[in-house]
């Protein structure tokens, strides 16, 4: 027998329990993190109606969701930065599922409030505080064979503005694969870039916020 025979077996054991042991440090080090579930607050009272008028839009559309999203507003409550890229990765937003109304007449409305997020210390740095960031309805057009969505949008400050109006195309057609196809809608600047065409293939979406101006 080969009297270097057993030193090679048992280097390629001290090998093989090190690229295991190496493999294991770079699995923990790819893993992801894991963040505390964001909780709401199971009693909110600052409410905010938010009225929807839809002028010439495509026959048979319907309301199908609204959501509005929140941001954490102060971001020092988030975990520390520690990774290589200074990103924070915690998730510092969160979106809400709200019913629609159907109103008649193309007219729509959806209720928000803005205390919905819970203010609590979730990473053990202090209260985390929520703001509404956005708010939007998606409306529909069933068929047997395709789904489009359409969605109107708006930014907390824009509502506070006053009425806010964007613009959407009329003929659509969801993604050859089957997926729904989400059409999303333009600015009044935005529209006037548009051919004359294609102007007057849009329909417009009208959103205010109904009950209060303050929406912080």
């Amino acid at each position: 027998m080969n009297a270097t025979a057993p030193v090679v077996q048992r280097m390629r054991r001290r090998l093989s329990t090190g690229a295991v042991v190496l493999a294991a440090l770079l699995l923990a080090g790819c893993s992801e993190p894991t963040y505390p579930p964001y909780a709401l607050d199971p009693h909110p009272n600052d409410a905010v109606e938010i009225l929807i008028n839809v002028e010439n839009g495509p026959n048979g559309l319907e309301a199908h969701q609204a959501r509005a999203s929140y941001h954490v507003a102060n971001q020092n409550c988030l975990p520390e930065v520690t990774n290589p890229q200074g990103v924070q990765q915690a998730p510092a937003t969160y979106a809400v599922t709200l019913p629609v109304r159907d109103l008649g007449d193309g007219k729509y409305s959806f209720v928000l409030f803005l205390d919905r997020m819970s203010e609590k210390d979730y990473y053990g740095r202090g209260p985390c505080r929520w703001e509404l960031a956005l708010a939007w309805a998606d409306f529909e057009l069933p068929d047997v064979n395709e789904r489009v969505y359409f969605r109107a949008s708006s930014t907390s400050e824009a509502l506070e503005q006053g009425v806010v109006t964007r613009y959407l195309p009329r003929h659509v057609h969801a993604q050859d694969d089957g997926r729904p196809y989400l059409a999303n809608s333009i600015s009044e600047d935005e529209l006037d870039s548009l051919a004359q065409a294609l102007k007057q293939e849009a329909f417009s979406i009208h959103m205010a916020a109904a009950s209060k101006a303050r929406l912080k």
